[in-house]
């Protein structure tokens, strides 16, 4: 694989056929079938709706480390984003993506035009949580007090939480050092609130 040098570590692109940290472990074919790349759309618009992204995941026996990357563009003014279980929760308020962490803001970025594609990046470990927003920025890290966010993640993520309206695409999920999941059409329960594409 070819690997990239980040702000205390690096991070690893594999060739087709490994996985892992250090691109160092060999997919077998079950491996294979849980990645999916080849659909139609990546891109969705919510009407008051969510994607309950922990529904489409298969089961591991640890998500952990995940890294959860999205985009979203949206007009209105107050949004619920990411949230996992009740002690990780993103939203868009008033041109600014707050991040919650057990119930304290950790995180206020602001964001210049509401109207344009906003990529976010969370990376979940077993003792920190890195929250990326934007794609020149810098990732910040925050130290997860207590127990890490684990059972969360097995039970509860979430874009949208109910009241998301606006585009999202992109939705990538990576754990366990093994998976790698694009949200797709082939994945996401699509209805009258979920739809493909992205209306202006």
């Amino acid at each position: 694989g070819e690997c990239f040098d980040l702000i205390n570590g690096y991070k690893c692109q594999c060739k087709t056929g490994w996985y892992g940290y250090n691109c160092d472990r060999r997919q077998n074919p079950t491996h294979k079938s849980l990645i999916s790349r080849t659909s139609t759309s990546s891109s969705f618009q919510l009407r008051n709706s969510l994607i309950d992204i922990s529904k489409i995941l298969p089961y591991s026996y640890t998500l952990l480390p995940m890294r959860i990357q999205y985009e979203f563009r949206t007009t209105l003014n107050r949004v619920s984003l990411l949230s996992i279980g009740e002690r990780f929760r993103q939203e868009l308020i008033n041109n600014r993506i707050v991040t919650n962490l057990d119930n304290r803001i950790v995180l206020s970025t602001f964001i210049d035009n509401q109207e344009r594609w906003v990529m976010i990046i969370v990376e979940v470990f077993h003792l920190w949580i890195d929250v990326r927003v934007g794609e020149t920025s810098m990732s910040q890290r925050f130290y997860v007090l207590g127990p890490s966010l684990e059972y969360e993640l097995q039970r509860e993520i979430i874009f949208g939480s109910g009241n998301y309206s606006g585009c999202v695409r992109q939705i990538e999920v990576n754990y366990n050092q093994a998976y790698s999941i694009l949200l797709t059409d082939k994945l996401v329960k699509l209805d009258e609130y979920r739809t493909l594409g992205c209306e202006r």
